[in-house]
């Protein structure tokens, strides 16, 4: 008898509002710039503007740091020096990046916040590191000399990859370089048993998903992107035979997939961890009260004994169908790296 999966594969809606940058953010932006600084910021859901001007401030904090800490202890200035020029090495055309961003808001109005900005962030930093012992600043030079790694916290780390020249034009470039992070699904409450892990670059936001056999997602520009990626995972009724698995892995098995408000524009099949896999170019419209979204996106799916595994990445982007292609098109090679990276741990024992 034919499989027939209850796939509820509707893309999971989001209307990104562009909003204004409308003001200057706290001096308390010296936490984990300043060598002195002992706590953390407490989270607080932010606007692309405020992650952009936070990592603005960060960036500028760190250097104003690394000035004072190499008038106090000149000893240190051939660290300081190598910590710098590995930080300018790996960021140095993001920062750029993110103040360009930051500009788009409004030229005359960034200026005038940036002014503020650093005129709040100056004297709080001059005081807490006027404190600084020579243990303390040898420890923040390696602090550096790690973040020039990639080892950030968010949102700097996402602002700096994603406003990153090189990968803002090759996506690609991210995850080749080395900037990602691994995702395993053993022990997650959603992943029904299924034991896989997947890479994805470190400028998009993991986060839970809402729905029950979304595992996980993320979503580009740290959360503020027009372009998703998630892991499905359902348990099938039983391991499928060898002819239901052969139907599943059909065209018309696909378009059943997206008959709802979606259109295949291609199918192919290809092998992903020695299985069969399905890959789906399609379009949908998400709808959700009263407004609608169109969608560009690709679906890759495997069956592993009894579960149903599925990488779907979709792309919001505004313009119009040919945008939304257009993106798609950039994404492929990054998106080609991620499925890739799908190891199934349990397919080798």
């Amino acid at each position: 008898m034919k499989i027939r999966l209850a796939l509820a594969l509707a893309p999971l809606s989001r209307i990104h509002l562009h909003v204004r940058f409308t003001g200057a953010i706290a001096a308390c932006l010296y936490f984990c710039v300043s060598p002195m600084a002992s706590g953390q910021a407490p989270p607080i859901k932010s606007t692309l503007a405020q992650d952009l001007a936070k990592t603005f401030g960060f960036c500028y904090g760190q250097r104003l740091s690394l000035t004072q800490l190499r008038q106090m202890f000149p000893d240190l200035e051939p660290q300081i020096m190598l910590a710098e020029m590995q930080w300018k090495s790996a960021f140095k055309e993001a920062e750029a990046g993110v103040e360009e961003r930051l500009k788009a808001f409004g030229p005359e109005q960034w200026e005038d916040t940036r002014s503020k900005m650093i005129a709040q962030l100056e004297p709080v930093l001059k005081q807490q590191n006027s404190k600084a012992t020579r243990e303390i600043a040898v420890k923040f030079v390696e602090v550096v000399q790690q973040r020039a790694k990639g080892v950030l916290d968010s949102p700097n780390r996402e602002m700096l990859l994603a406003s990153h020249p090189r990968f803002v034009k090759s996506p690609e470039l991210e995850f080749a370089t080395g900037y990602t992070g691994t995702f395993s699904s053993k022990g997650h409450s959603k992943a029904k048993g299924v034991e896989l892990t997947v890479s994805y670059p470190l400028s998009w936001k993991q986060l839970e998903a809402d729905r029950p056999n979304v595992v996980q997602k993320w979503t580009s520009d740290g959360g503020h992107g027009t372009d998703i990626f998630m892991v499905q995972i359902r348990r099938l009724p039983a391991v499928p035979t060898p002819q239901e698995s052969a139907e599943v892995f059909t065209e018309s098995f696909a378009n059943e997939m997206f008959e709802d408000g979606g259109k295949t524009l291609s199918y192919t099949t290809g092998r992903l961890e020695k299985l069969p896999l399905g890959i789906v170019h399609f379009t949908q419209t998400a709808k959700r009260l009263d407004f609608s979204v169109d969608t560009r996106g690709i679906f890759y799916y495997l069956i592993h004994e009894d579960a149903f595994i599925a990488l779907q990445f979709m792309c919001y982007t505004p313009g119009g169908a040919e945008a939304k292609e257009a993106r798609i098109k950039q994404l492929e090679p990054l998106i080609r790296s991620i499925v890739n990276s799908l190891v199934l741990p349990t397919n080798y024992k």
